[in-house]
């Protein structure tokens, strides 16, 4: 899916928001009705198509609807 960039680490969405640390958090916009697959992942700042470490584990799952959230870890 585009919008958390096509499994593409360099492409993925940036959780800047690191206040809550170690929690990050950020927001998307998604198709509603869209089943939607995601991990977390670390990856290098200077090399972004570099990832340091994904998130073990199955995939996160949820279908997007107005105002759904989901949380990952790693």
């Amino acid at each position: 899916m585009a919008e958390l960039g096509n499994w593409n680490a360099s492409a993925a969405v940036r959780l800047p928001d690191a206040s809550g640390y170690p929690s990050w958090t950020g927001s998307i916009a998604l198709p509603t009705g869209k089943a939607v697959e995601w991990e977390c992942i670390i990856r290098s700042e200077s090399n972004p198509s570099q990832v340091i470490k994904w998130q073990s584990g199955a995939n996160n799952r949820v279908t997007a609807t107005a105002g759904a959230t989901t949380r990952g870890q790693l």
